[in-house]
């Protein structure tokens, strides 16, 4: 066992902070439209989209660079910008 995690350990761990991604975006999400926002408001509806992707994507951020790669890269503003920008064909996606 200690050797598929020595050789596939990024790999697990990449898709075990992917499914907490998900359950971060569907839950903030979920949090913004039964409590503080209307979904039957078109503009709220996106906004609760919005919220729920950005705190996804600061999650996947953190424990991306944290748990899953290590990331030792001292420019974490120039890091952080990348993959934010790499994302946002996919809050186009989320938001069509």
């Amino acid at each position: 066992m200690k050797e598929l995690m020595d050789k596939y350990g990024e790999v697990v761990r990449y898709l075990i902070v992917g499914v907490l991604t998900t359950v971060v975006s569907l839950g903030t999400y979920y949090i913004c439209v039964t409590f503080f926002l209307d979904p039957k408001v078109a503009v709220e509806l996106q906004a609760a989209n919005v919220i729920s992707w950005i705190a996804a994507v600061t999650f996947a951020y953190v424990t991306n660079r944290c748990y899953v790669f290590e990331s030792k890269n001292e420019e974490v503003l120039k890091e952080i910008s990348l993959f934010f920008t790499a994302r946002i064909g996919s809050l186009v996606l989320d938001m069509g």
